[in-house]
């Protein structure tokens, strides 16, 4: 690792300062990630396994880069296992992949979405107040023995109000497909649709509350850098690689292909965010606030509460020791090595893979068949939570699964960001374990200063650019230098010894 660090001067100070520029790894959210899954593995794995933190097992330095490759494949199935809930089922899978490999066009997924807002009638109607009024009354009466007796007569008044009311038809018409090209009308494949309304009720003039028609700017995402990492040789598998021998290969996470990778993850992040903020915007069409006096408010569950906290996300940096794996491999039951159903698969482990400390494909089989699980369950419980989307409401169940599985989508990508920006983070750390401190630019010229004297005779060694000004047969007037300066302890600024020349 030393070597390699100090291949070139020039790598070394590019190294060093990509590390710092642009890694943007969050270690404490990171840690709580794969604890909260960890907890989760040990009842998936058997009671024998121990797979921890890469940073805990011995390891080369090649196997951090198929760390890497191993996290975007994962990050890659399971993201297609979110995709295949929003619709895209294995036939649709299939034709946009021959698009991308054969036709090699481009895919895109876009949501669109249309509002109109129509007025349907006026009515007048009496809205009681709130407050009553109560008047008592006494009445005394002599009766035929002279008595006196006293009758009390209670009565009770409510304020009736007119008012005039106006109802409005909003109706909201979204639809989520795959195109090739740059022509959505071409070629489109209808992943989920639907169209809803509700009756929105206001008072105080016959002013639309929305737009007579709105329609939303499409949402557009790429799936073609996803479809190109995919092979269909036998089956759908997951083939993305890094060529470790471009010259623009420094690290595991300093490569074209992760920078590729992370570009894409991150573009998914955006398209869902944006659609769950569309969601949940309208959403708050049907929260009248009591505004409607005759129309009593429709019960709701609140789109703001989904998340996906119970979800499980299998992309997590991962190593075990070789031994404690072969002992496992050599006890697999036929059920163990049974490939989930889904969109895609990782295929089949490589032989120099074999007494690596990634851990086996079937493993991360079992922890895609979890993902697939918890994904099924959330969604049960979100259709019995949520009017069925047959029900003429704004929101049903589908705008509720639409919702949790684009937080889903957003938690893959983050757990990805994370597990590449932590190997990265765990070579930075090593390298300055193993040096001894961080490496700024004052030391490279140290190292320069010292080899010289090694690799020169005395006479030719780089001398100090210093010299006394005089004139002949007097004393110094001055010194003539040129000095290089650095930044001392504490951040003071300081003047160091003058540069060497030859």
């Amino acid at each position: 690792n030393f070597s390699f660090l100090l291949r070139t001067h020039d790598n070394c100070i590019n190294i060093s300062t990509t590390m710092l520029a642009t890694n943007d790894y969050n270690d404490y959210r990171f840690r709580q990630q794969v604890e909260s899954a960890l907890s989760k593995i040990e009842t998936i794995l058997d009671t024998t396994r121990n797979p921890r933190y890469a940073e805990e097992k011995d390891h080369t330095y090649n196997d951090k880069f198929g760390l890497a490759e191993f996290l975007t494949n994962t990050a890659m199935a399971a993201q297609a296992n979110a995709l295949e809930r929003l619709g895209m089922d294995n036939a649709i899978f299939h034709k946009l992949h021959s698009i991308s490999a054969k036709d090699k066009r481009s895919v895109t997924l876009r949501f669109i979405s249309e509002e109109s807002c129509d007025f349907v009638k006026e009515q007048t109607v009496d809205v009681e107040s709130k407050h009553e009024f109560i008047t008592e009354t006494e009445e005394v009466k002599t009766t035929e023995s002279e008595k006196e007796e006293k009758t009390k007569t209670t009565s009770r008044h409510k304020v009736v109000t007119k008012v005039k009311e106006y109802h409005w038809k909003v109706t909201v018409n979204y639809s989520l497909f795959a195109f090739p090209g740059n022509d959505p009308e071409s070629g489109k494949i209808v992943l989920q649709s639907r169209e809803a309304s509700t009756v929105i009720v206001t008072t105080g003039g016959k002013q639309s509350p929305r737009p007579s028609k709105f329609i939303k700017k499409p949402i557009d995402v790429s799936l073609t850098w996803l479809l190109q990492n995919i092979s269909d040789q036998d089956s759908f598998n997951c083939n993305f690689s890094i060529d470790r021998e471009a010259t623009s290969c420094r690290t595991p996470r300093q490569n074209e292909e992760i920078f590729a990778a992370i570009a894409f993850f991150n573009k998914m992040t955006g398209w869902s965010y944006k659609v769950r903020n569309y969601m949940e915007r309208v959403a708050s069409l049907t929260y009248t606030g009591g505004a409607s006096p005759s129309v009593e408010p429709e019960s709701h569950v609140d789109i703001h509460s989904i998340n996906d906290d119970g979800l499980f996300v299998p992309v997590l940096p991962l190593f075990e020791t070789p031994v404690e794996q072969s002992k496992k491999s050599n006890a697999l039951t036929s059920s163990d090595s049974i490939t989930p159903t889904m969109l895609i698969s990782l295929g089949k482990q490589k032989d120099s893979e074999e007494m690596s400390p990634l851990l086996p494909i079937v493993d991360i089989n079992k922890f895609l068949s979890e993902q697939c699980r918890s994904l099924s369950s959330a969604l049960k419980k979100l259709e019995d939570s949520f009017p069925p989307s047959s029900a003429q409401t704004l929101i049903s169940a589908a705008e509720a699964s639409l919702v949790l599985l684009a937080h889903h989508i957003d938690s893959i990508a983050e757990h990805y960001c994370n597990g590449v920006g932590y190997i990265e983070e765990m070579l930075r750390s090593q390298l300055v374990s193993a040096i001894g401190k961080e490496i700024q630019s004052e030391d490279f010229t140290e190292f320069i200063l010292f080899h010289n004297r090694k690799l020169f005779k005395n006479e030719f060694v780089p001398k100090p650019f210093c010299h006394a000004i005089r004139r002949p047969g007097h004393y110094p007037d001055g010194v003539l230098s040129i000095e290089r300066t650095g930044n001392g302890d504490f951040g003071t600024k300081k003047t160091t010894d003058p540069v060497v020349t030859f």
